[in-house]
């Protein structure tokens, strides 16, 4: 969001709002659903159930901001964690000193057990 114009509730508000408004909705291109292997199995499901247990959905902010900055929201249901977290991904690095390293994060995790950390992709020095 941008600065609001004073820390007053309502003028915060707006700036949250005109983000949400910039969003674009996901849709079939850009959202994978799914079901996880046994549900079927389940007490009281049909076992012609075609429900989704899974979904990723990728948007994006139409704005000067976040333009190019995919956001990907992930839930399930019978995963192996249960957790509620936010991922930053930050773009590869325009030079590749390295081959398949993966890409460094800031990760923001609110339950359980909240805690903030940054992964980042490090060579370990050979000796020797």
């Amino acid at each position: 969001m941008e600065p609001p114009v004073s820390l007053a509730a309502e003028d915060i508000r707006n700036e949250k709002v005109k983000v949400l408004r910039c969003v674009r909705p996901a849709s079939f291109g850009t959202t994978i659903v799914g079901q996880y292997e046994g549900y079927r199995k389940e007490k009281d499901v049909p076992p012609e159930s075609v429900t989704p247990t899974f979904a990723v959905a990728v948007l994006c902010v139409q704005n000067q901001r976040w333009s190019g900055v995919p956001f990907f929201l992930k839930c399930g249901k019978g995963l192996n964690e249960r957790k509620a977290e936010i991922r930053v991904q930050f773009r590869p690095s325009e030079t590749f000193l390295f081959e398949h390293t993966l890409p460094n994060e800031l990760v923001v995790r609110i339950q359980p057990n909240e805690a903030v950390y940054q992964k980042m992709m490090t060579k370990v020095p050979f000796y020797g």
